[in-house]
Order: structure tokens, then sequence, then C-alpha cells
């Protein structure tokens, strides 16, 4: 079960929209199973408006069962929360695409995110403040937030598994490497229970 979260870093969302874009996740990954997914945009309020990049993570009984998002995004928050929850269940390589018989078991977490900031030196990363885009050459992969503290990384360690997720030698980081960070309001199923 997912442990309640501190509160993040930065706070735009109200708890009620915050309910809302969990269940607007999960009904997505209903409405496929049901074979009756059809994307559309009916936010309303404002900050459901915006365009911001979104990642959407899926456990079960605790472990990672499927993880995809954007980190820039052209459609609503609401719409990329949908379009992320579907991907995460049913299109990330990782996992065979999620079974109705587990949709009970899963616990969605939404992490959404601030744009992307371009940084000199790694040294300017905050773990546990800061996700991390790194890109090297063709090469790149990204890490939440939360990522580094959930694993109780140092920075060397993230930055070394950050290499090895975009498919480089564990200590590419140290040159030529461009690093990006940004920031997530990250919110879950078990903030509500």
């Amino acid at each position: 079960m997912l442990k309640k979260r501190k509160q993040s870093q930065f706070s735009g969302f109200t708890k009620d929209q915050k309910k809302y874009l969990l269940e607007i996740a999960r009904k997505a990954i209903l409405q496929y199973l049901d074979g009756n997914f059809i994307p559309h945009k009916q936010a309303i309020e404002s900050i459901l408006k915006q365009q911001r990049g979104a990642f959407v993570t899926l456990r079960r009984n605790g472990k990672l069962r499927g993880c995809i998002g954007q980190t820039d995004a052209a459609q609503s928050v609401e719409e990329i929360v949908r379009l992320m929850a579907v991907q995460a269940a049913f299109h990330d390589w990782r996992f065979n695409p999620v079974e109705s018989s587990e949709l009970a078991e899963i616990e969605i977490e939404i992490s959404i995110l601030t744009p992307k900031k371009a940084i000199n030196n790694p040294e300017e990363i905050v773990l546990g403040r800061d996700g991390i885009a790194l890109r090297k050459g063709g090469y790149s992969a990204l890490f939440l937030p939360q990522v580094a503290i959930e694993n109780s990384w140092d920075l060397r360690q993230t930055l070394n598994h950050l290499c090895h997720k975009a498919g480089l030698p564990h200590d590419s980081w140290k040159s030529q490497v461009q690093f990006f960070i940004f920031q997530a309001e990250i919110f879950c199923d078990a903030d509500f229970s």
C-alpha cells in the first residue's frame, strides 16, 4: 500500500481537484478495459485546462505495475492524466497489460510537472524536490522527484542509475551531458483513504 506523502514542493491543486484527477485516471483505465475509451476534453476549472506534463504511476501490492508520462503536453491536465493512465496500464513495455481482475488492487499516483529548466551543474539538483532529465547524444532518460528518495539513492547513485536507464555507461553523467530539472505535485489514492 502506498504511504501518504509529505506536502508537495508546490501546491496548485485543491483536494477535490486531486481526487477528481485520480477518479479520471481510474475511469479511463476501466473504460479502456470495457472497450469504451474515448478521450474527451471537459475541464471546467482553469487549473485543469492548463497544459502541463504529467506522469501516472500504477502500483499493485506496493510494486510498480506501470509508469508513463510526458514532460511537456499539448493537452489539458485532465486530458493528459486520462491518456497517461491508459498508457501506464496497457502500454508500458516493461509489464503485461493490466487485467480487469487486478484493477481493484491497482493504486494510482499522479505527478503533475512544472516546466523543465536547463541546469549547468548536477550539484544544483536537490533530491526529493527535483525531477531530473538527462540527454547525451541520442540518449535520454528521466526520473520523477520521488525516485531517488524511494530508492534511498544519493546524487551520484541517482545519476548513475539515470545513465543506465538511458542506455549509457554509469558514469556518463560526468561530461557532455544536458541536465534539466523540474518539480512535481504528487498525489495518490492513499492520500485520500
